[in-house]
């Protein structure tokens, strides 16, 4: 993969996403707009959640972000 910037390498990595005594795990896309859950913060059930894959520029540390459809779950 090429940087849309600088037309440098693009290498992978991921954002972490930290949750109930401080798990790290992969950030996720959550379709549609956030409604609040009075336990957890934002309701997540039933709603389309995919993982999101980053790529970063070795030269110039430009960040591209895609959710590629590799399903994620509910926290």
């Amino acid at each position: 993969m090429k940087c849309q910037k600088c037309n440098s390498e693009m290498e992978t990595g991921f954002i972490p996403d930290y949750g109930y005594m401080n798990e790290g795990a992969q950030s996720q896309w959550i379709e549609g707009e956030p409604e609040k859950h009075w336990l957890q913060g934002v309701k997540q059930k039933g709603k389309k959640i995919l993982v999101i894959d980053t790529f970063r520029c070795i030269s110039c540390g430009y960040l591209e972000f895609y959710a590629t459809g590799k399903e994620g779950k509910a926290r």
